[in-house]
């Protein structure tokens, strides 16, 4: 008994030593959990040791370090980093805000703070549109005064919850107001909701090479055979009919000619780019071309050959909308018959057909019609689709229904209605009241991007359709799911061994589930900012751990937990044209519930850091459950999104301009490669190890372009990052055991690394 408490004095004597020896690191300003009506006027921390070889400031998601300024520590003035308020008023936002310090291997220092400008948020926990119930409750960091739906005052009890019927509507707004008189109203799109705008897609002309390529070939394979039957089986012949004595028929055999040249312009006024048309030219020279001929009926028959230098065909595609659909019209079409000569035997035919031959112009043109007409309005209409998505098994229906369509500046515009909803919603999904939703003004995309750069094809997708997406997912169920043991890395014993202590009875030979059930949908909210294109919010979320268990009759929840979530997020497109939402950044996680059942000991240390390490498995799994908004496509492309921004006034649309890409020159280009190199690091405390954080270095071995390559990646088998251009990734809070990192490489041509090179390495827990 005296030797252990000799040991325990020693090491409190020890403790007390060093921590006298070596100050903490703090966050000054602004202080933890402060309530204001203003935003920060100084950003301060305060270094214990002097000022760190690394670190890094963040400030709700993005990289801040280069707006502080550095004191170095003076006497007994221990070294800071400042920031005016008015340098960081950009990245803070109304509500909740994260300001954190990260220092290895000492770790992360955060202090929340509240910039009350806006009203109470409203959570809805239940609402639905059959039974007219919704529940919910309401949170303000300064106190809730009152809640009204549509209009109509609902009651809340001591702890802000409500519990009361609504009418359902297309729209319904709830609206709150807190003790400071602020206010807050939000607007819900009932599922089944047509959203305009949506969606604006652009083509500039550019982008239309490709179809001069199609169009030239469809000339080149045109079916004559079918045109050259008689009349009566549909065709042409006899195109003339010449009386010399007796009536002899003009019959043409065999039409040839070398490869087509095709050119497709928008119709744009030079002095007024602006002017909105919705005609294109259409711009045919045929080379060399030649029809062989004979007559038929007469005494004699004679045959000929009747050739054109260049046969010229110019015509205007109108286009139009016409019942939500693309309509085309060939108009004006002009034909010039360059170099025309005629040689037949009979040469009082030919100097009767020298001068009948013009009125031949109308075949010409039915043959431009007949093979352009189809092949603008498929082109138009391919990029522009209805159809069901299977995603992990769940439907996804995308309806698209284009509602204006001109052409002006070099480009053709097209403005979509849309929907994404859920045709089955699934029985385990929370009714909920419908997909956030703001008035928005979508801008249509002009012939540049905002970086001065000229592009092929582009679109602007309005946030209200993202977050119509979100709560489809939502409603089939797609953000409801089960993590097992074996098909998620890090989900096992040995994986939450990274942040169990002595006091939490997890075994080896026990099976983990963890369920995940939100009560509400994701939502995103764009913003422009240096690294993310927006924060994604996900509400109300249970959180329940399963344990199984050699002797146990059934598996047993150990605990549950509530959490609300904030997450930065990149927006990419993947590789089958969806709009991707990439999800690197750790998230800020509120626990509002913790249940423990106490079925076995379990420390809270332990729930509370598992919903953070299990996060980098989950946010993954949702993000690549989401993908189910289709982007522009086009037959025999790839398209590349060469740049992504966030559009609109007030942030309310992201726009994508990007080149397109033939297949068959992409799969020919040549294939790059990969090196990847690993460094890793643990961090001690007096209760566990936390689990390793990997430095994956990457560098080019083979390239075959002028552009850097683009890169992306996932861990244990999930769901992959966006593409972009990168030179390292860093893994933060991963589970312990065995782990696998899987790294693709492409270049701008679109073609992929062949066997993608996996590092793989094992985290374990240190003896403290």
């Amino acid at each position: 008994m005296l030797n252990s408490l000799l040991r325990i004095s020693i090491l409190s004597l020890a403790f007390l030593i060093s921590a006298c020896g070596e100050e903490k690191n703090t966050i000054d300003a602004p202080i933890d959990e402060t309530v204001s009506t203003s935003k920060p006027s100084l950003f301060k921390v305060t270094f214990g040791n002097g000022i760190p070889a690394d670190f890094q400031l963040v400030l709700n998601a993005t990289d801040v370090t280069d707006q502080f300024t550095l004191t170095p520590a003076d006497g007994d003035t221990l070294a800071t980093a400042e920031a005016d308020g008015a340098l960081l008023a950009g990245n803070v936002f109304s509500g909740k805000n994260q300001f954190s310090l990260t220092v290895p291997p000492a770790g992360v220092i955060s202090s929340i703070f509240y910039f009350d400008d806006i009203g109470p948020s409203v959570h809805i926990l239940h609402g639905d549109h059959d039974t007219g119930i919704i529940s919910g409750h309401v949170n303000d960091s300064s106190g809730v005064a009152s809640l009204s739906i549509d209009g109509v005052d609902v009651p809340l009890d001591a702890n802000n919850n409500f519990d009361t019927t609504f009418t359902g509507m297309a729209f319904n707004e709830i609206s709150a107001t807190d003790i400071n008189g602020k206010s807050s109203s939000s607007t819900y799109a009932r599922g089944d909701q047509e959203l305009f705008p949506s969606m604006s897609m652009r083509i500039n002309n550019g982008g239309f090479d490709f179809l001069t390529t199609q169009a030239e070939n469809a000339l080149e394979n045109f079916d004559f055979d079918a045109l050259l039957l008689h009349r009566d089986q549909g065709g042409i012949n006899p195109v003339l009919q010449v009386t010399i004595l007796s009536t002899y028929d003009i019959i043409f055999n065999t039409f040839e000619f070398d490869r087509p040249i095709v050119s497709i312009q928008v119709n744009s006024d030079p002095e007024d780019p602006d002017n909105i048309h919705d005609e294109m030219v259409i711009h045919i020279e045929i080379p060399n071309f030649r029809a062989g001929m004979n007559t038929e009926g007469g005494f004699l028959d004679f045959e000929g050959l009747v050739t054109v230098d260049n046969l010229l065909i110019e015509s205007n595609a109108v286009i139009g909308i016409d019942n939500s659909d693309i309509s085309i019209s060939i108009s004006d079409t002009v034909v010039d018959l360059q170099g025309l000569d005629i040689d037949i035997d009979g040469f009082i035919i030919a100097a009767i057909l020298e001068d009948m031959i013009p009125s031949l112009v109308p075949i010409f043109v039915d043959i431009a019609e007949s093979t352009l007409v189809p092949l603008v309005s498929d082109f138009v209409g391919e990029v522009l689709v209805k159809t069901d998505i299977d995603i992990n098994g769940e439907i996804m229906r995308v309806g698209i229904s284009p509602t204006l369509l001109r052409t002006f500046s070099d480009g053709l515009t097209v403005d979509i209605n849309s929907t994404v909803s859920a045709p089955f919603p699934s029985d385990e999904a929370t009714p909920h009241l419908g997909s956030l939703f703001v008035e928005s003004d979508l801008p249509s995309l002009g012939p540049i991007s905002p970086n001065g750069s000229a592009y092929d094809i582009g679109a602007s997708i309005s946030v209200n359709l993202m977050n119509q997406a979100l709560y489809a997912a939502h409603a089939s169920g797609l953000t409801t799911f089960s993590l097992y043991a074996g098909d998620s890395g890090g989900t096992d014993p040995e994986g939450v061994s990274v942040i169990q202590s002595e006091e939490d009875d997890i075994q080896l030979s026990d099976i983990i589930t963890l369920h995940v059930m939100p009560a509400s949908p994701p939502f995103i909210k764009l913003i422009e900012a240096n690294d993310i294109h927006g924060m994604l919010g996900w509400n109300d979320v249970s959180f329940e751990f399963e344990l199984t268990r050699d002797g146990w009759d059934s598996p047993q929840t150990l605990f549950s937990l509530t959490f609300n979530l904030d997450v930065g997020f990149e927006l990419g497109a993947t590789d089958e044209g969806f709009l991707h939402i990439g999800i690197e950044s750790l998230p800020d996680i509120d626990i509002v519930e913790v249940d423990n059942y106490g079925i076995i000991p379990i420390s809270p240390l332990f729930i509370e850091k598992l919903i953070d390490y299990v996060m980098p498995i989950i946010l993954p799994t949702l993000s690549t459950n989401l993908d189910s908004i289709m982007l522009p496509t086009i037959g025999g492309y790839r398209i590349h999104a060469d740049e992504l921004w966030v559009s609109g006034s007030g942030s309310t649309g992201f726009s994508i301009a990007g080149s397109m890409i033939e297949i068959g020159v992409s799969d020919a280009s040549s294939t790059p490669s990969s090196l990847l190199a690993l460094s890793t690091n643990t961090v001690e405390d007096v209760v566990s190890v936390d689990n390793a954080e990997a430095d994956i270095q990457i560098s080019e071995l083979n390239n075959g372009t002028s552009e850097p390559l683009e890169y992306r990646y996932r861990l244990d088998g999930g769901g992959w990052s966006n593409w972009k251009q990168r030179d390292s990734i860093r893994m933060r809070r991963m589970m312990g055991g065995h782990h696998e990192v899987e790294i693709c490489s492409r270049t701008v041509l679109m073609k992929q690394e062949v066997n993608c090179p996996v590092i793989e390495f094992n985290t374990t827990v240190n003896a403290p």
